[in-house]
């Protein structure tokens, strides 16, 4: 994937938090080391937990990734 091509893939999502899933589809990884960093606090995206679930807000992701200081 290109770097225009997933800025348009998490511009296209239709909620405005990204799972850890859809974080490792831009970045690369395992979803669950998302996780792992999430818990230890050291995630560099704002984000929070939805039971178990981890949300990740979308709009800091795609600033970094068009060069925005977050």
């Amino acid at each position: 994937m290109t770097h225009s091509q997933k800025i348009a893939f998490l511009k296209a999502l239709p909620k405005e938090t990204i799972s850890p899933r859809e974080l490792a589809s831009v970045f690369g990884g395992d979803p669950y080391a998302f996780n792992i960093e999430a818990k230890k606090e050291r995630l560099p995206f704002p984000h929070y937990w939805s039971g178990r679930n981890l949300k990740i807000l979308k709009q800091p992701v795609i600033d970094m990734l068009i060069g925005r200081a977050a």
